[in-house]
């Protein structure tokens, strides 16, 4: 439910923010969430963090190195069509009069497909399976983006998969005139 009014006090003001600047196109803000997405995931199935370069920050790329390193889960053979996103909302925006101080926060909710779902198999204790393959009922995944506006270019400079309800709340929509 906060995932709702968040997203509808972030429409106001991205109204108001596109009048002034086409950045702020929700539509795109969307396709940027999704198609990044994309590339982290298939950054980290792949383990080849160059895949992400272009659309993070530094600080993000150090840490997403650093969390490939220690990967333990396994590989999805076909990645991108193994996803199916269900929702994709603009949580959050701040729009500052100095544009390098730009952010935005995308929510996605998805879950991995069954019927597209190849896992390489690993033997041992480390062995995971993907979503929730003993029925018809996938698993669901939620995730939080937040993107710097860099040179209006909008990059990557956190993601968080633990949506508690404080961390949520704490994502202020600012809009400066």
């Amino acid at each position: 439910m906060i995932i709702i009014y968040k997203s509808k006090n972030a429409e106001r003001l991205l109204q108001n923010a596109a009048a002034r600047d086409a950045i702020w196109n929700e539509d795109s803000l969307k396709v940027q969430t999704r198609s990044v997405f994309y590339k982290v995931l298939t950054a980290w199935n792949n383990e080849d963090a160059s895949l992400i370069k272009e659309c993070v920050t530094d600080e993000y790329f150090q840490f997403f190195t650093i969390r490939l390193a220690t990967k333990k889960e396994a590989k999805v053979t076909n990645i991108v069509n193994s996803i199916d996103i269900s929702e994709t909302r603009i949580i959050c925006c701040q729009d500052f009069v100095n544009n390098e101080e730009d952010k935005f926060v995308g929510y996605i909710s998805w879950n991995f497909s069954n019927d597209n779902n190849e896992e390489e198999h690993s033997e041992g204790p480390d062995e995971i399976h993907w979503g929730n393959k003993q029925d018809n009922d996938p698993t669901k995944f939620s995730e939080i983006y937040h993107f710097v506006r860099v040179a209006n270019n909008w990059l990557l400079s956190k993601s968080d998969d633990k949506l508690g309800f404080r961390n949520l709340l704490s994502e202020k929509s600012i809009y400066e005139e």
